[in-house]
């Protein structure tokens, strides 16, 4: 049997880390918006929506513009994404801990999406706050691939 084996790269780490948490949230999020869809009779969308539409979320900002009306069925949709996000981040976060390539690539190959949507919504409505989590994207993206490369030139 193979023993488990950690990540001891710090930068590696703290990635993981932060997608854990991003796991968590968007978990989280995927909840909320099930339980507002399962509700929709007793709330008022526009009202509930409101702390996560105005928050910047690039992903959410994305999906929820494909949509013209919000109703329940849209939201089930948006939190059955949300739901996939998290437990990809989840696996993602358990890759890099795990020093498994598979981790870093699927990091990487997300934090180019990541990247191209928050350029997309950059264009269409500047933000500071949207253009410093992309920086931060690219910084992570960029350190990723560094490390990968770093790890299968010295094998």
């Amino acid at each position: 049997m193979k023993e488990i084996s950690f990540t001891k790269d710090r930068g590696i780490l703290l990635i993981a880390f932060l997608k854990l948490l991003r796991s968590f949230l968007a978990i989280g999020v995927a909840s909320i918006l099930y339980y507002i869809a399962k509700n929709t009779g007793k709330y008022d969308f526009n009202y509930l929506l409101e702390p996560l539409l105005n928050n910047q979320d690039v992903i959410l900002t994305t999906i929820i513009s494909f949509f013209e009306v919000l109703s329940s069925d849209v939201l089930f949709k948006i939190a059955l994404i949300f739901l996939a996000l998290g437990i990809l981040r989840l696996c993602e976060s358990i890759g890099l801990l795990l020093n498994q390539s598979w981790g870093s690539y699927s990091s990487i190959l997300t934090g180019i999406i990541y990247t191209f949507l928050a350029i997309y919504l950059i264009s269409q409505n500047f933000s500071w706050p949207l253009l410093i989590l992309l920086i931060i994207s690219i910084l992570i993206t960029g350190y990723l691939i560094f490390k990968l490369i770093e790890t299968k030139s010295s094998n």
